[in-house]
């Protein structure tokens, strides 16, 4: 079994300043100094990530990477940039990054250009709508078999995949997931991976749910979906709700 349960604060374009991101992480790094059986991962816009130093309570995350290594690339941050920083981590396939254009190939490079940098990814799956018929099924494996056919069975021990229904996401949510269906569709995903390595190191890779999640569904989440950890977007940005998702992976 993994040993501690994963929380990933992803802070998207937030906050609006230097100040407001300093204030944030003081208060943050409070509450990190308490946790024993949880992992605390933030991923801060990349022009913060220097605020943050090295840290024993505080693991450094990218909220995406290039799969470029250096040369003519505008924009685009490589993955030995980001470990120059102490970043671990790396958000790659996040549903928000695929809707401005990032294919399955695209997230396929990426995720093996972090791997190459021992940058651990945190691989985004999930369908955009859910059907009756159970096609959706197929996009999920479609995502893992596009993103892991060239990655060489020994680094999957690094891999961690967070399932975020894509409907059941934000303002215009269609309807909102359970822990019961995430625990389906982790057995599922666990199942995908199995055909790459084996079942025990299978069985080992993190998954974690990433849909709208709040103080409220974090801990039947984490109880009765028996998800190993949480990708958080909007919360991880409100301290006392986020301190709330911190206590129940702690607790529970």
């Amino acid at each position: 079994m993994v040993p501690r349960r994963l929380i990933v604060g992803n802070w998207k374009m937030n906050p609006g300043s230097l100040t407001l991101a300093k204030r944030l992480l003081g208060r943050i790094r409070r509450r990190a100094e308490k946790l024993r059986r949880t992992e605390l991962i933030i991923c801060p816009p990349a022009l913060f990530l220097p605020l943050f130093g090295r840290s024993n309570s505080i693991t450094l995350g990218a909220q995406d990477v290039s799969f470029h290594h250096d040369g003519a690339h505008t924009g685009e941050i490589s993955p030995a940039m980001f470990r120059s920083l102490g970043v671990e981590y790396s958000i790659i396939g996040h549903s928000e990054r695929r809707e401005s254009g990032d294919t399955d190939e695209i997230v396929a490079q990426k995720l093996a250009a972090a791997l190459e940098y021992r940058l651990r990814p945190i691989l985004c799956v999930g369908e955009r709508e859910r059907d009756q018929s159970g096609v959706y099924l197929k996009v999920i494996r479609a995502q893992i078999e596009s993103a892991l056919q060239k990655i060489p069975k020994s680094e999957l021990k690094l891999l961690v995949i967070a399932y975020e229904p894509v409907w059941a996401i934000g303002v215009r949510a269609r309807g909102a997931s359970t822990p019961e269906d995430f625990l389906e569709q982790s057995i599922y995903i666990r199942k995908i991976l199995s055909t790459f390595t084996d079942t025990a190191t299978a069985l080992r890779v993190p998954v974690l749910y990433g849909g709208s999640v709040d103080a409220e569904n974090a801990a039947p989440f984490l109880d009765k979906g028996k998800a190993h950890g949480l990708l958080v977007g909007r919360e991880s940005l409100d301290i006392e709700e986020f301190g709330k998702i911190l206590r129940s992976a702690e607790v529970l």
